[in-house]
């Protein structure tokens, strides 16, 4: 249940990033698009005016705003402390967490609306057509694709106890499938002198789908296609809902807010640091030793900084 004193709380503790969002998000496409037909007329192109979607398709700075925006509602007001005062108000934890995600949501799709309107305005107004590609398209593209990066980084909110930490946790989970398949075919090199490239070519295939990073170089994909995303947003939700209910919220200044997460997760960065430094150094060298030194090194940097990131408590 979404109550409407606590939608109204959410808009002034976060109105600044909420507008500044939102501005973003409307004027992105309107400016983009302006700025294409001022140097169509500045040039003085014979014929009518087109706006080619394959030179102008990329979406990982707006991407950029969604993060923001989930970063400002949780991680930010747990770092000041203002999340203590909101799980004490008269609101069960499953409110607050629908009402902070819809609420972001809405703003994501407000915005997208708008923007649509006004682009579509602007294309009429110059008399141009969209080529390459559909302001359709593009804009069902970006709503999907800010909604799955919103809710991404507001579950690692839900997971986490800083600003810094979510912030991480999200980029990490965005890139992870690339960086355990880049790992592992790193490695498979010092112990196999050809690997068979169909395994290596279907796993790179297999972890750049995978990658919620992959979204914001995508432009081919079909409206079908784009069920990937949305299955990996509900995916994100649960996690985030689960998080939310169960975990510590309140403010202490560890990165993870259940502590029972903080060994896997060190064991997985040192993991990946010690087989990464491994491949990049046997790459360079081409040599066992090579590649064990780097395993050591790559070993030590990532208990490093594992302890630093995961185990101390940052100070609030």
């Amino acid at each position: 249940m979404v109550i409407k004193g606590l939608i109204l709380k959410e808009l002034r503790q976060s109105a600044v990033i909420i507008a500044v969002s939102m501005i973003i998000l409307i004027g992105n496409m309107p400016f983009i698009l302006w700025e294409d037909y001022s140097s169509f007329i500045t040039n003085r192109i014979s014929g009518p005016y087109e706006f080619d979607f394959s030179s102008k398709f990329f979406m990982g700075i707006i991407l950029i705003i969604a993060f923001s925006l989930a970063v400002g509602f949780l991680g930010s007001e747990k770092q000041r402390g203002s999340m203590d005062f909101t799980l004490a108000l008269p609101y069960s934890r499953s409110t607050i967490f629908w009402t902070k995600w819809f609420t972001g949501i809405c703003i994501i799709v407000v915005s997208m609306l708008i923007s649509y309107g006004i682009t579509l305005l602007q294309l009429s107004l110059y008399h141009g057509t969209a080529i390459n590609g559909s302001f359709l398209h593009y804009f069902c593209m970006t709503g999907v694709s800010l909604i799955m990066v919103f809710t991404l980084v507001f579950a690692a909110g839900c997971m986490t106890g800083t600003s810094l930490a979510q912030g991480i946790v999200a980029i990490s989970t965005a890139m992870l499938p690339l960086l355990v398949v880049g790992v592992v075919v790193m490695n498979l090199y010092p112990f196999m002198e050809h690997p068979p490239s169909s395994l290596v070519n279907l796993s790179e295939e297999m972890a750049i789908f995978l990658a919620p990073s992959y979204f914001a170089y995508a432009k081919e994909l079909s409206y079908t296609q784009m069920l990937a995303p949305l299955f990996m947003t509900l995916v994100y939700l649960i996690i985030g809902y689960a998080s939310f209910l169960k975990q510590p919220m309140e403010r202490n200044g560890y990165f993870f807010s259940w502590k029972q997460l903080n060994l896997p997760v060190f064991i997985i960065v040192v993991l990946l640091g010690t087989l990464g430094f491994g491949g990049i150094s046997y790459g360079s060298s081409n040599s066992i030793t090579g590649y064990v030194i780097g395993l050591l090194i790559g070993a030590g940097i990532g208990g490093t900084l594992g302890y630093f990131l995961i185990y101390k408590k940052a100070k609030l």
